[in-house]
Parts: structure tokens; C-alpha cells; sequence
């Protein structure tokens, strides 16, 4: 019993710390700028692509509504929606 309790405190430290450094920003690495792009690429266009896995006619029409939203507030950044055949 006396085993687990010890694994589990420095299972919970382990996680603790790989949580905060996966979390905190190195001074290397300052935050990007307001424009939206991480790599100093600004004006440029983003192509994300979406695999859609459960298919249907009405829910394909939907999600290419949806996409048509996001990529009017998102200027810069257009999904590509794969859809595999009904």
C-alpha cells in the first residue's frame, strides 16, 4: 500500500510539471501577433482540411454552411471539407 501512495505522488508531481511546461511560453518564443499568423507570414492564406466521418446528405449541406461562416469571420484561413461518398 505504502508502494502506490509513493507512485502515485510522484505520478501526480510527473504530470504536474509536464502540464506547466507544456503550458508556459519559453522567452524564446514570444506570442504571436494580433494578425492571427504564428509564422511572420502575414496575407497569407491557411488551408485547413476537414475529414468528415459520419456522412449524409444534410449533414455535408450543413457542415459546408457552417465552414462558410467560419471562413467569413476568418479571413486568411479556408477548409477544404473531404466528405467520403454517402
Amino acid at each position: 500500500m505504502k508502494v502506490s501512495k509513493w507512485f502515485s505522488a510522484v505520478l501526480s508531481l510527473a504530470l504536474s510539471v509536464g502540464l506547466v511546461a507544456g503550458c508556459s511560453q519559453s522567452a524564446s518564443n514570444p506570442p504571436a501577433a494580433s494578425s492571427g499568423g504564428g509564422n511572420g507570414q502575414a496575407g497569407q492564406t491557411v488551408t485547413l482540411k476537414m475529414v468528415e466521418s459520419i456522412t449524409g446528405p444534410q449533414r455535408t449541406e450543413l457542415l459546408k454552411e457552417l465552414l462558410a461562416q467560419f471562413e467569413a469571420k476568418n479571413p486568411g484561413i479556408k477548409v477544404d471539407l473531404i466528405s467520403p461518398p454517402f
